[in-house]
């Protein structure tokens, strides 16, 4: 679809009419799409003047599998947590009700927050800024919560439309959204309790042992942790990818 035609395909779906018993067509507000920083101000924001053309999720269920030979199969399967949620949206941004007259500020902002915080650098920890999604009654089904908590993990632009200086006014966009819980939990299965377990956010350099390190005071873990995250290639670290880092208790 070319993006003239993808524009107007916006436009109408962000311009629906519902009919009446009497027939008469009645405006339908549109509740616009909403990426800002969670908790953050609205100016921190990028609000999406048309609806998504489309949105697709992501989630998946982990399981640890251990030789029982008592078992019927031979195995017993223990529920080990579930990886972040990944939500990937397709959309455009139109200069035409944006005050500088241009899709770049909004871009750019964007772009920013695939980056790690100056404050998560400054302290030793690398991270991306956590991200809040909002479209009126939008959910994933996660107990209705209408707010998608995430770190923006990818995002493609294609500039369609500038203006004779150059300036970009319209952009289709792809974004890769990944969950963001800050902290996950398994029931202990000697006292019935729960064992908290954090997250670490990929970040450029990060290696397996130094993750480890950080986490557990020792390097001798990294195998665990790769092995806990089933990373097929501990060398090659997604840059973003989000690691889920279980409780000393659970290393064996």
């Amino acid at each position: 679809m070319d993006p003239f035609s993808l524009l107007d395909s916006a436009r109408s779906a962000s311009n629906l009419v519902s009919s009446g018993s009497s027939g008469s067509a009645t405006s339908t507000a549109l509740t616009k799409a909403r990426l800002g920083l969670k908790d953050g101000s609205s100016s921190a924001s990028v609000v999406f003047q048309y609806n998504p053309q489309s949105i697709s999720f992501t989630k998946k269920a982990k399981w640890k599998t251990t030789p029982v030979p008592s078992s019927p199969n031979g195995t017993e399967k223990q529920f080990a947590g579930n990886d972040p949620i990944q939500l990937t949206m397709k959309t455009i941004l139109d200069a035409s009700e944006m005050s500088d007259n241009s899709v770049s500020s909004s871009v750019n902002l964007l772009a920013g927050w695939t980056n790690p915080t100056t404050d998560s650098i400054n302290g030793g920890e690398p991270a991306a800024p956590e991200l809040e999604f909002t479209w009126g009654e939008f959910n994933l089904g996660e107990k209705n919560e209408t707010r998608f908590i995430a770190h923006l993990t990818s995002l493609s632009v294609e500039y369609t439309m500038f203006n004779g200086d150059g300036l970009p006014l319209r952009a289709k966009l792809g974004l890769t959204l990944e969950s963001a819980t800050e902290i996950s939990w398994r029931q202990n299965p000697t006292s019935g309790g729960v064992v908290p377990r954090r997250q670490h956010v990929v970040a450029q350099g990060d290696r397996l042992p130094v993750i480890a390190a950080q986490s557990f005071g020792s390097t001798k873990h990294w195998r665990q942790l790769a092995e806990f995250n089933q990373i097929s290639d501990p060398f090659n670290l997604e840059i973003g990818r989000v690691l889920i880092i279980p409780d000393a208790s659970e290393l064996v």
